[in-house]
C-alpha cells in the first residue's frame, strides 16, 4: 500500500467531520444560543455546494455552507455559514480574509 502523506490534516480532519449532516447538527444544537436555535428548523440541515465564483470571476471554495429552513418564517430558507480559519502563526491579514469569504458569499 502506498504511503499517503496529509498536507493538511486539521483542514482534512474539519471537512471530513462536518460534511456529515448530523455532525453539523449536533454542533449547533451545543453552541447556537437557545433563541436562534428555536428559530431554525435543524432537521432541515443540508449541505450545499462551497464553490463561489466573485463578480472578478475569481473562483473560491469555502470551508463549509450549511442551509436549513427557519421554523418560524413558514419554511423559508435561511443559510448559515461557519468558517473555521486555523492559522498556525499570528496573520494579521486574517479578518480581510474573512471579509473576502464573506462579500464572495
Amino acid at each position: 500500500m502506498e504511503n499517503l502523506k496529509l498536507t493538511q490534516p486539521h483542514d482534512t480532519f474539519f471537512k471530513r467531520l462536518f460534511s456529515n449532516e448530523k455532525n453539523i447538527k449536533d454542533f449547533l444544537i451545543s453552541f447556537l444560543p437557545e433563541k436562534l436555535k428555536q428559530s431554525l428548523d435543524l432537521n432541515t440541515i443540508k449541505v450545499i455546494d462551497t464553490e463561489k465564483i466573485s463578480k472578478r470571476y475569481k473562483r473560491h471554495h469555502l470551508d463549509l455552507v450549511v442551509e436549513c429552513k427557519t421554523s418560524k418564517e413558514k419554511g423559508r430558507k435561511a443559510q448559515i455559514y461557519i468558517l473555521f480559519e486555523h492559522k498556525s502563526y499570528a496573520d494579521r491579514f486574517t479578518l480581510i480574509q474573512i471579509l473576502s469569504y464573506m462579500t464572495t458569499i
